[in-house]
């Protein structure tokens, strides 16, 4: 009697399996296909991951007033505002090697 119920049990489980399979690729033919390249609308590229890191700095530098010119740097006659303006410079040239 138990040898009944398990092979029943194990009929019941494959024809389950069967009919999960048909229903699998019959949902998946009718689901819509994906976009070609060339039919996908252009859409904004996304900021790398620099972009996102360094974005709140420059907004950061350009908000502030600029900083005095006495400020001490550490090659004579250049201004902080040029030495910042190079590592902005440096920086923005980074960000592009990497995207």
């Amino acid at each position: 009697m138990f040898n009944e119920f398990l092979t029943t049990t194990l009929q019941v489980v494959i024809a389950l399996n069967v009919a999960g399979l048909i229903a699998y690729f019959c949902l998946g033919s009718r689901r819509r296909p994906t976009p070609t390249m060339a039919e996908t609308i252009t859409v904004e590229p996304r900021p790398s991951l620099w972009n996102k890191l360094v974005q709140p700095c420059k907004n950061a530098l350009g908000a502030q007033r600029p900083l005095a010119a006495t400020a001490a740097t550490s090659r004579p006659g250049e201004t902080m505002d040029s030495a910042l303006g190079q590592l902005r410079r440096v920086l923005d040239g980074y960000g592009h090697s990497l995207s």
